[in-house]
Formats: C-alpha cells, sequence, structure tokens
C-alpha cells in the first residue's frame, strides 16, 4: 500500500464472512448416539468433556459414528450439550444373580442350606420367578433370591466375564451382627465393586447397610429392604428380590433350640443371629 506525505485517507477492509463456530451462549447441543455405556433412551444433560467421557466412554468411529466426536468438539469449546444414547428394545441388561443353594441327601431325605457362586446372565427385563421347595429334585436346586443389574444396557455392563474387554463390575454381600441387637432382623453389608487397570476390586458404591426382610426399616423409619436401598441410593445398579423364595425356604427350616424368632435367620449363608440358636437342615 502506497505511503502519502500529505494528508489523505486510508480504507482497510478485513473479510469476516467466515466466523469459527464457537460453543458459548444460549445455544445448547442435542446429539443422539450410540455409545458402549450410558442410560437407556434418556436425556442426560453434560458440561464437560470428562462427564461426557464417564458417562458414555471413549467414542468410537466404527462402532458409534462420528456422533460421540462432535460432542466431545462441542463442550471443549465449553458447550453444553444434551445426549441421549439410543438403544432398540431388543438391548438387555446384564444380571448377576444371587441363589441360595438346596442339596438333599438322598439317603436320609435332608436337604441344607448352602451359598452358591453369582450366575451371570442377561434379560431384557430382569424377573425371578417363583420356586417351592417341591420342586427340589433328588439331589439339588438352587432358589433365586435377587439379581442386580445396572442401569444401562449392553456388554460393557456384563459381571465379571473376563471374555468381554471393560466388563470388570460386581458386588459383595456379608452378614454382618452389628445391629442384632438393634433389629429383629438380620442386617447385611452390600457394595458395588470395579476393577482397576491393575485387577484389584475397588468398591465403588457402599457399603450399603441392608436387609432380605421387606418389611424392614431402620429408625427413621426409611426401607432397608435391600431392593429397595439399591434402587434409591445406587447411582449405577437396581435390584430385583423375589422374597416368596425367602420366604419359602424360612418356612421350612428349623432352628435348635425352637422357639427363636424366624426374623433372625440368615437364609443367604445359613446362620442366625449369635446366641439365638443354631440353624439346622430343611427337614
Amino acid at each position: 500500500m502506497p505511503e502519502y506525505i500529505h494528508s489523505s485517507v486510508r480504507t482497510t477492509i478485513t473479510d469476516r464472512s467466515f466466523v469459527t463456530l464457537t460453543a458459548q451462549g444460549t445455544t445448547k447441543l442435542f446429539a443422539a448416539m450410540l455409545a458402549e455405556r450410558g442410560p437407556e433412551n434418556q436425556i442426560v444433560e453434560i458440561n464437560t468433556k470428562e462427564e461426557f467421557l464417564f458417562n458414555f466412554g471413549e467414542p468410537n468411529l466404527e462402532k458409534y459414528g462420528q456422533t460421540g466426536y462432535n460432542v466431545l468438539n462441542w463442550l471443549e469449546s465449553n458447550g453444553k450439550a444434551y445426549v441421549i444414547r439410543c438403544l432398540p428394545a431388543t438391548a438387555k441388561f446384564a444380571t448377576a444373580e444371587l441363589k441360595v443353594g438346596l442339596v438333599k441327601n438322598a439317603t436320609t431325605g435332608v436337604t441344607t442350606i448352602t451359598p452358591r457362586a453369582t450366575t451371570l446372565g442377561s434379560s431384557v427385563i430382569p424377573t425371578i420367578a417363583d420356586q417351592t421347595i417341591a420342586d427340589i429334585p433328588t439331589t439339588e436346586m438352587d432358589m433365586h433370591i435377587a439379581t442386580f443389574y445396572p442401569k444401562g444396557k449392553g456388554k460393557w455392563y456384563s459381571h465379571r466375564d473376563t471374555t468381554i474387554d471393560n466388563n470388570n463390575f460386581g458386588f459383595q454381600l456379608s452378614v454382618i451382627s452389628n445391629y442384632d441387637k438393634t433389629f429383629n432382623f438380620r442386617t447385611y453389608e452390600l457394595s458395588f465393586t470395579a476393577r482397576d487397570e491393575s485387577g484389584v476390586d475397588q468398591i465403588i458404591e457402599g457399603p450399603f447397610i441392608v436387609s432380605f426382610d421387606k418389611y424392614a426399616k431402620d429408625k427413621s423409619r426409611e426401607s432397608m429392604f435391600i431392593q429397595d436401598v439399591v434402587n434409591k441410593y445406587s447411582q449405577f445398579f437396581n435390584a430385583v428380590v423375589n422374597t416368596d423364595n425367602l420366604d419359602e425356604i424360612l418356612a421350612e427350616t428349623e432352628i435348635v433350640p425352637t422357639g427363636v424368632n424366624p426374623l433372625y435367620i440368615d437364609p443367604i449363608f445359613g446362620t442366625v443371629t449369635s446366641g439365638e440358636g443354631t440353624l439346622m437342615p430343611v427337614s
């Protein structure tokens, strides 16, 4: 541009026909997408990249398409997004089933109670069928008591299935005696776990103090029934419990000495409150 030594007017034209998109302001991004995990068919407000990755996992172009990357770019520009993970009606929950084993002695006809290892599976809608002691065959059967399942569907949530990456969730359940003199029902500690990068189980929720008595309440009259506690307070899991199957076990259980309140029985691990008697085999 020429320079003038006398008075003059100078004009500069700057092309602003293209402006880089910014996510700041009142505009919010809505994204319907596929993802490895997250709530199904629910709109979730996301404000940061870390929040997106925690809820929905890393995007994968081959598996889930481009949308996840678009959301991350928007969040990195200080925007807010509303994200929904889309799943078909046939998508399944990963399930972990808690069962009690009933083993019959073929000679004496006496049946004993024994804890069982967790059974893994999947279901569109987790349910538990009613069973009766009369169903027991000549050797043994399992009474299905409870099923724990994540709030999201998909293989990523599978419990303890080491053949699929990242399937590292589980639960820990133990009977406790701390509240034996406080409540007239047995109490348990329930925790949910996940494996870290070194393969060690780490507690991610709990311990919750729970009971398998559907009428159990604490001193604040809040339910302690395991199904109610998990479904209300767990961030990651739900539970369904078949109390009829528990009642079936309790109805057939004898205690020595007699006269012990059946509410003190622990039908999961086969014990009763300390000092109250010894749990005997089902006759």
